[in-house]
């Protein structure tokens, strides 16, 4: 599967990747090098993540995609996005574009928020869905594909 990027011409973060920071959290940056995400069953997005050899042969784990409100701020409209090991949370991503569909709590949404981190052209990606954004921070509004 091609990598999943940034798409929104005109952007900061235009071009950029997305990708499985250490902590989960799903972070856009210039590093095309990474695990391709992959739609799984239907409704649901994961990434191939290797996790140990056992006998000569890789073990992988399905670390999946999900969107989930803010733990600080429940009623926000942006959800943050972070990768979470075993049993999807989310499973109503659209697999025509990187979107949730109507089955998710919050409507249909193709619109991404991508605000700095304090690594050099790191942005951590949240679901958009209306005009809220995280307090002292300045993001870009991007859908990806």
């Amino acid at each position: 599967a091609a990598p999943v990027r940034a798409n929104t011409p005109g952007t900061a973060v235009t071009g950029l990747y997305l990708h499985r920071r250490n902590d989960g959290k799903a972070v856009l940056n210039k590093n095309i090098a990474g695990i391709p995400l992959w739609w799984t069953a239907p409704g649901t997005i994961a990434l191939l993540e290797a996790v140990s050899t056992v006998n000569g042969k890789l073990c992988q784990a399905k670390d999946y995609l999900n969107a989930l409100p803010d733990s600080t701020s429940p009623s926000a409209s942006y959800k943050p996005l972070s990768f979470s090991l075993g049993a999807p949370i989310s499973d109503y991503w659209s697999n025509v574009k990187l979107s949730v569909t109507a089955a998710s709590p919050w409507g249909a949404q193709s619109w991404f928020l991508a605000c700095p981190t304090s690594v050099a052209d790191e942005y951590l990606v949240y679901l958009q869905t209306g005009t809220d954004v995280p307090p002292g921070q300045t993001c870009a509004l991007t859908q990806l594909s």
